[in-house]
């Protein structure tokens, strides 16, 4: 039993803290709140709740890797990295 409707609201539950929080309270209002159908709100009453929270601690943990990795530096990290790759490329240019 497979809907987009309800796949969708998979989705937000792993990535929406509060409407997790929520549904964690009362699934089958918040499920009917989104406009699922009675057999999409008993699969979503039937969700396994440890996994769901463990999948989207898991899901948070590494978007905030990922936003560390893209290069979220401060101004003045920033300038140094850009002075840093004119010196390397200077340097590449006359020695290398």
């Amino acid at each position: 039993m497979s809907s987009a409707r309800l796949e969708t609201f998979y989705a937000r539950l792993l990535t929406d803290d509060r409407l997790r929080h929520q549904c964690l309270e009362n699934p089958c209002a918040v499920a009917a709140e989104h406009g699922l159908n009675e057999a999409e709100r008993e699969a979503v009453r039937q969700l396994d709740r440890v996994g769901l929270v463990f999948a989207a601690r898991s899901i948070e943990a590494k978007n905030q890797l990922r936003k560390h990795q893209r290069g979220n530096h401060t101004p003045v990290m920033k300038r140094f990295l850009f002075m840093l790759r004119r010196v390397r490329n200077l340097l590449t240019r006359n020695w290398g």
